[in-house]
């Protein structure tokens, strides 16, 4: 079986880091938003509800 040769390009390097970029931006806004709830939750009932 022959070794296929990668060419690394632009266009595999920016399609590489615009993957990586929306991955990191949805799990940092999933992780933000069950903080913010988690410290709503938290904090709220101390500061007399909405």
């Amino acid at each position: 079986m022959e070794e296929m040769e990668v060419k690394v390009t632009w266009r595999l390097a920016w399609g590489l880091f615009w993957r990586w970029f929306l991955i990191q931006l949805g799990i940092s806004i999933v992780l933000g938003l069950i903080w913010f709830f988690m410290l709503a939750a938290i904090f709220v009932p101390f500061m007399g509800g909405w």
